[in-house]
């Protein structure tokens, strides 16, 4: 990958579709960890590539080429959402979980729990966090330099995220049982 940024950096477009290629679902679930609307995460993608392409020269570590387009990409979700005013992510996502709950649509056709409901649970932040972790695959560590914030803050909410939805689990495989 490094040889190919060093070829993006020097001016070379194919080079640099094929390493924004490489990383492109990683942005896209993170883009999505931050937004809502499908036309919203796609339009940050976009602005976030643009930005990449036309600063590349200015990435002065070729090695920490996914981690800066991650970064701009986390800035340009944060500043996307706060120029739209959407409504809030999370606050929607609890109202569909109260919602769908409620009505037994949290479960799809097979009785399987629908995984992005149990993101949904979530706040902005633990989902961004959440989705680095465990869909990107980055460390503990690498997660606090993307986002600023203490490695042991970041470990910590890992675990509050894993204990929130294994009660929800837990709860519903105690629903589930009973029916």
């Amino acid at each position: 990958m490094d040889e190919l940024v060093e070829k993006a950096k020097n001016g070379d477009k194919e080079a640099f579709i094929r390493c924004i290629n490489a990383i492109n679902k990683k942005m896209y679930y993170i883009a999505k960890s931050k937004l809502k609307y499908e036309e919203d995460i796609k339009e940050v993608i976009q602005e976030t590539i643009l930005e990449c392409y036309k600063s590349i020269k200015k990435l002065k570590d070729i090695s920490k080429f996914e981690k800066w387009v991650i970064k701009l990409l986390i800035n340009n979700c944060n500043d996307y959402y706060r120029r739209k005013k959407n409504v809030s992510f999370t606050e929607y996502s609890e109202e569909v979980l109260e919602t769908n709950n409620a009505e037994g649509e949290i479960f799809n056709v097979n009785s399987k729990i629908d995984f992005s409901y149990l993101i949904n649970m979530l706040n902005s932040e633990d989902r961004l966090i959440f989705t680095l972790y465990y869909s990107s695959g980055y460390s503990t560590a690498e997660i606090a330099k993307i986002i600023n914030i203490n490695e042991n803050t970041i470990k910590s909410r890992l675990k509050r995220c894993r204990e929130r939805i294994g009660k929800f689990i837990e709860r519903w495989e105690e629903t589930s049982e009973g029916k």
